[in-house]
This record gives C-alpha cells, structure tokens and sequence, in this order.
C-alpha cells in the first residue's frame, strides 16, 4: 500500500492494521520516523517535513488490487474472513514447526494428561 502524507515523500510498503486513539488519524512506526526524519514538535505532537517539497498532496491511501496472502501449513493461501478453516486444518494437521509436533487439543484432553 502507499501512504502520502502532505509534504512528506510518497512512503510504499506493507502496513499494520489497527485501532486508532480517538482524535488521531494515524499511528507512525519508527522506521517510517527514521526515514523520513521528521521535525517533531513534542509540546503539540505535530510533525513536519524538514524539507519543503514543491507539491503537497491530501492524505491519500491506495490499497493492493490483489488480496493479500497467508502463509498456511507452508502453502501461500488467500486470506479468508473467517479463521475456522485454518484452525481446522491445524487441528486435524498439527503443525510441524522448529521444535518438532504440535497439536491442538481439547482442553479435557489436556487435563487429563496433567494427570
């Protein structure tokens, strides 16, 4: 996705959604700060360009054409609404990860092997 703040250059790269505090428009991550080096003024919380670009442009958001992907089961697979089907698979499946077999199990299953 690309995000255009006015006066700052045109930034591309993938963005976390998320919750906003109430009477903010976004949450900046520190590489973004690193990069773009911002004037920051910490009595109001206001940004600005330390350089002055000739065109400055409205808040802009475009969003990938395509929907992005997940990793599953080592299989790159759409995105789906619902995480059911992912945690169906993981647990008829388990998973196989760098410490060896996992497996989802019922929570009476489990303690019963506390037994």
């Amino acid at each position: 996705m690309s995000l255009q703040l006015p006066g700052f250059p045109l930034t591309t790269g993938t963005f976390q959604v998320m919750p906003v505090p109430e009477g903010k428009d976004v949450v900046l991550g520190m590489m973004w700060l690193r990069e773009q080096k911002p004037d920051i003024d910490w009595s109001t919380g206001r940004i600005a360009p330390r350089i002055k670009l000739e065109s400055t442009q409205t808040v802009k958001l475009r969003l990938p054409k395509t929907r992005p992907a997940q990793w599953v089961a080592g299989k790159r697979r759409a995105r789906i609404a619902q995480s059911r089907e992912i945690f169906n698979y993981y647990r008829q499946h388990g998973h196989h990860g760098q410490h060896g077999q996992t497996q989802l199990i019922a929570s009476k299953q489990f303690l019963r092997m506390l037994r």
